[in-house]
């Protein structure tokens, strides 16, 4: 068995004239392929449903009843990188299962007891001894994949809840990680020494620049169409345009609106024009109809191979970035600026630490028109404590906060140019 997950990016690839006449795929593109994807998405079926394969069987048949659970805990589990941890954990237990003889119907405390232990005595990819932590988080996606098989109705309890059983290692989690802080001088080098030496360096220079401008996530970033740039920015400085993340690409299916600088609007036109048109012109393929970030084949350029790209370009570099770094950094910047906007620069050391010695979350009552609402609306984060990791990187480091100052303005433009998007 293996695991697969729905990808809505194909419904996006440009097919042969062979196959689809260029009226029919015309069509498909501007009213069919987003109704479809409309409608799966209502229903459920979205990039983060993953489904177990048979892979032995020609075409590769779906285990039903697994992929049944699977889809059920996408509405217990939040975010796509946890389902796609816990879809891994799943299939690993449903395989080892099936190799026993069991049924999801039939396992009980015992059977889990068993399974536990062997798992503990195994080891990592890396040699290692599995360890509490990780066991932890497996155990959590298969209690969340009973609670799934109770609710469809396959059983009636969760054996992870019996009495009896040590489930889980009490006290072991993991350690918190603290957002990533890059300067802008160490993301030039980063930029220039890395993602430029590429077959497509104005591409991966300007899908950086533009999420460490707007703050948007990897994946956000990477569904934006082409039709979203602007033939002209709306001003010469600071912001260039406004980019509406729509709900079904934002987490949590949640839409805002988030800004786009104006050095990562002049490296999309660059982009545009050196490399993406030209490379459609000599495919045969319609810019219109076409997605902004294109890969080699001039298909959508999607999450594994940006990830890929950061990868390689942290090695060439020797600086270690990721997308989210870029958006953590973006955080920083921001609510500097923020901050700035209601203190003078020179007080914000002393205001920062002073706030944050009583803890964080009286700060909003003490900054008027509270910034950290603000950068809430502007990473789109559900919860406004979420928020509060950025106050401990700057109470931590009076570099961070000098650094920001110094060069919000020229990197990411006036505050003023964000106003009506915190407002």
């Amino acid at each position: 068995m293996r695991l697969a997950f729905v990808n809505p990016d194909l419904l996006d690839q440009t097919v042969d004239e062979t196959f689809m006449p260029e009226e029919l795929e015309r069509f498909w593109h501007e009213r069919a392929g987003p109704l479809a994807k409309s409608l799966y998405a209502r229903i459920g079926i979205t990039e983060r449903v993953p489904f177990v394969l048979d892979q032995y069987s020609n075409p590769p048949q779906i285990h039903h009843q697994s992929s049944s659970v699977l889809r059920k805990m996408t509405e217990q589990v939040a975010g796509r990188t946890t389902m796609r941890t816990y879809g891994q954990h799943v299939l690993r237990f449903i395989a080892t299962l099936a190799e026993d003889g069991g049924d999801l119907a039939t396992v009980d405390p015992g059977y889990l007891s068993q399974y536990r232990a062997r798992r503990l005595a195994s080891t990592t990819p890396q040699g290692k001894p599995l360890d509490p932590v990780s066991w932890n988080s497996e155990a959590a996606a298969l209690k969340t994949m009973f609670d799934a098989a109770v609710l469809l109705r396959l059983r009636p309890d969760n054996p992870t809840e019996h009495p009896a059983l040590q489930w889980s290692f009490k006290g072991a989690a993991a350690a918190s990680e603290e957002p990533k802080f890059i300067t802008l001088d160490r993301f030039r080098i980063f930029r220039d020494d890395g993602l430029m030496v590429t077959r497509s360096p104005l591409r991966n220079a300007a899908f950086a620049e533009t999420i460490l401008t707007s703050g948007m996530r990897l994946y956000e970033c990477s569904r934006m169409p082409a039709s979203a740039v602007p033939s002209r920015a709306e001003s010469t400085g600071g912001r260039a345009f406004t980019y509406p993340v729509p709900a079904i690409d934002g987490k949590g299916y949640r839409a805002r609106k988030v800004p786009v600088g104006i050095h990562a609007f002049r490296r999309l036109q660059a982009y545009q024009q050196l490399e993406r048109l030209p490379a459609l012109e000599r495919k045969g393929l319609s810019a219109s109809l076409t997605p902004l970030w294109i890969n080699q084949s001039g298909g959508l350029m999607g999450i594994g191979g940006w990830e890929k790209v950061f990868e390689n370009a942290s090695e060439r570099s020797g600086i270690k970035v990721t997308p989210h770094t870029l958006r953590h950094t973006f955080a920083v910047y921001m609510l500097c600026a923020l901050l700035r906007r209601h203190h003078d620069s020179m007080k914000i050391k002393d205001d920062v630490r002073r706030l944050t010695e009583g803890g964080r979350g009286d700060v909003y009552a003490t900054i008027f028109g509270d910034p950290l609402r603000a950068l809430q609306r502007l990473l789109g984060h559900k919860h406004y404590e979420t928020t509060f990791i950025y106050l401990d990187i700057l109470s931590a480091d009076d570099f961070v906060i000098d650094e920001a100052l110094r060069i919000f303005e020229d990197t990411l433009g006036s505050e003023e140019d964000y106003l009506d998007l915190i407002r």
